[in-house]
């Protein structure tokens, strides 16, 4: 691709506001801009579809919510030459929903508050940190691999090698309220299952899902203590 396709122009699209809701709840927001693009490669490489300017719903008024959105070069020609009828707002928001389409909605209880915790908020913005890595990206997909090794090494085994100094710890409620309510997320398509696989856990060792899931927090923000001039504070429970 040569420097002048791979310029970019920058387009106010309008969004109708349920599809940016399931945008929002699938996809990080680091990873958003990318995701249209190659959403909108993918819808300008099938065959063309009868598209409709200002869509309606009948018995409802559509609400839009307006967005910036770097198109590139070659995507605007595209669309000149298969959706000159209609608005790039209106073939952005179909792109973005076939792409969407692989997701069922509404999200799965994995999405849902059901696996909270309590934790305070130095250790929130550790996690937070080691989140931004390149190999994760998104709080979502560093809690999959988080919470797949913790299952996997089990520290708090018998036979672990860090038994003897393991220790589970309290999601507790402070008076100063310090530990602020911290909800677990994971991607969609690679958590398979997780949530069920850490609740079935935590019950089998008699801890409670509050406590295993701030326990989990803790010991992964420990294996990267390095990155850290100090420790986050541990509550025995």
């Amino acid at each position: 691709m040569t420097a002048s396709e791979q310029k970019k122009q920058l387009n106010n699209i309008r969004l109708t506001a349920s599809t940016l809701t399931k945008l929002n709840s699938y996809v990080p927001s680091r990873r958003r801009s990318a995701f249209i693009r190659d959403a909108l490669d993918a819808y300008l490489n099938l065959p063309k579809k009868n598209l409709m300017d200002r869509p309606r719903i009948r018995g409802s008024q559509v609400q839009y919510v307006q967005m910036p959105f770097l198109i590139t070069e070659p995507q605007k020609a595209k669309i000149d030459v298969l959706y000159s009828d209609v608005s790039i707002s209106v073939v952005v928001q179909n792109a973005i929903n076939e792409a969407l389409d692989k997701f069922s909605w509404p999200p799965p209880k994995e999405h849902k508050k059901d696996m909270l915790t309590r934790a305070p908020e130095p250790l929130i913005l550790k996690l937070k940190r080691i989140a931004t890595k390149p190999e994760y990206g998104s709080l979502r997909a560093m809690n999959v691999k988080l919470f797949t090794q913790f299952l996997k090494e089990k520290p708090y085994a018998a036979n672990a090698k860090d038994a003897k100094s393991f220790e589970w710890l309290k999601a507790t409620r402070d008076r100063a309220g310090q530990n602020k309510p911290f909800n677990i997320l994971f991607l969609e398509d690679e958590s398979k299952g997780l949530s069920i696989k850490i609740k079935d856990e935590s019950m089998a060792v008699e801890v409670n899902l509050a406590s295993f899931l701030y326990t989990a927090l803790v010991w992964w923000v420990d294996l990267h203590e390095s990155e850290f001039s100090s420790k986050p504070k541990k509550a025995k429970a």
